[in-house]
């Protein structure tokens, strides 16, 4: 402890400036580590990794005019078993609608293999008309030529498999229609699945106990369309690509909104129909649309949207932008002692994150302590979180404190490493 003893005669305002300063210099390299130390404990930043998920797929349809029909490319969410061993009779079919009267010639389907062969044997497609359901007599059946190609996409650890199909011509009257793609092979081959339609899909399982038609719901939790397309001539000529319109709803205040945002987006074709619709929000993944979706974060965003027909007319990619700043329910209460705190408590209905706070003295002769700022990764909802700015000098400076949008200000007297009457 340093003890100063001053006697003898009266000093004047100068010697006393001159000895307050030699005070306050002298306890400030005393007490210059301690304050280091305490600067070291400010929250570190925090480094985020984000990466789209495994098998992630951007798209690439068939713009031809040959295509009648084209149900998406596989999403590696699903695979459904089509053909066990040599004896045993599993078929799957899926639904689609014909506009018009169709002349099919070929088409595409996607499979695995269960040994991981990039190849399969051979293919059978049948037709089958809907009678309230498909019936259970093909109204047509082809052995087709096949080609099978690999897509460079691998799902469950197994290459992916295009198997083009050409066969004789097959006439489709307006109306629903059921397909099946029977693959040949020596070994469980899988049909992979796409999420464009959620329509239906039925099978027949006689090995599993499961009749034809069985709905693919009595069999699987959850289930999703076939991947696969058909071509051929007719259906009308259909060669414009649909239209989609993005409606945003929330609560804004001028530009911005101010609360989460819906988006829907509503597709519509003037010929073959809508097939499906993909968007992606920001640098998020490529996901197919089935009902409005929910933007919560605050910042810029930007929605990537475009959809598909029947025809294979793919529309060109659009954007719809817009911001989100939600108001940041902060109280912040400033409180003295050994250098000045600030107590931030997050008094709204969802959790903060990354939230800047800064200190700052104005006023007195402070010589450490003037300013501080930082970040606090996250507060909770209902939580509060301290901060602390270690000063020294003397006077009685303004006390600002801030925390995200909320600022809040008070006086208190700074006397040395402490801050007393704050108020």
């Amino acid at each position: 402890m340093l003890y100063i003893i001053i006697w003898g005669k009266k000093m004047n305002n100068h010697k006393l400036l001159k000895i307050a300063g030699v005070l306050l210099l002298s306890a400030l390299l005393l007490f210059s580590a301690t304050a280091v130390t305490a600067n070291t404990n400010e929250a570190a930043t925090s480094i985020r990794s984000i990466a789209e998920p495994n098998n992630a797929v951007t798209p690439t349809q068939n713009t031809g005019r040959d295509t009648l029909y084209d149900n998406g490319l596989t999403d590696g969410l699903n695979g459904l078993s089509c053909v066990a061993f040599p004896g045993y009779n599993r078929e799957i079919i899926d639904d689609f609608v014909v506009p018009g009267t169709w002349q099919v010639t070929g088409g595409e389907y996607y499979v695995l293999t269960n040994s991981g062969t990039t190849s399969v044997n051979g293919c059978i497609v049948s037709f089958f008309q809907d009678t309230g359901g498909p019936s259970t007599t093909a109204y047509a059946t082809k052995t087709a030529a096949i080609t099978c190609t690999l897509t460079g996409m691998t799902y469950f650890g197994r290459p992916e498999i295009k198997v083009t199909c050409s066969f004789d011509a097959v006439t489709l009257a307006p109306g629903t229609w059921w397909i099946c793609f029977q693959t040949q092979h020596t070994e469980n081959v899988f049909s992979m699945t796409a999420t464009v339609k959620g329509s239906s899909v039925f099978l027949s399982f006689p090995d599993q106990a499961y009749p034809r038609w069985t709905n693919g719901y009595v069999v699987f939790a959850a289930y999703y369309d076939l991947a696969w397309a058909l071509t051929g001539t007719g259906g009308g000529g259909d060669t414009t690509p649909p239209e989609t319109i993005c409606t945003l709803t929330g609560t804004m205040n001028g530009t911005v909104y101010i609360s989460d945002v819906t988006v829907t987006l509503t597709a519509t074709d003037d010929s073959s129909g809508v097939n499906y619709t993909r968007y992606k929000v920001d640098d998020g993944a490529w996901v197919t649309y089935t009902t409005p979706f929910v933007v919560s974060a605050n910042g810029a965003h930007t929605v990537l949207f475009y959809s598909v027909d029947f025809a294979g007319n793919q529309e060109a990619e659009k954007t719809s932008e817009f911001t989100i700043q939600k108001p940041v329910a902060i109280v912040i209460t400033i409180k003295g002692g050994f250098g000045v705190s600030a107590v931030i408590k997050n008094t709204g209905t969802t959790d903060l994150t990354n939230v800047a706070w800064t200190i700052s003295l104005n006023g007195g002769f402070i010589l450490l302590g003037k300013t501080k700022s930082g970040e606090i990764p996250s507060i909770a909802t209902g939580a509060e979180v301290t901060v602390k700015d270690i000063v020294f000098g003397i006077g009685k400076p303004t006390i600002t404190v801030s925390a995200g949008t909320a600022e809040v200000t008070a006086t208190g007297t700074v006397f040395l490493f402490f801050v007393i009457g704050v108020a």
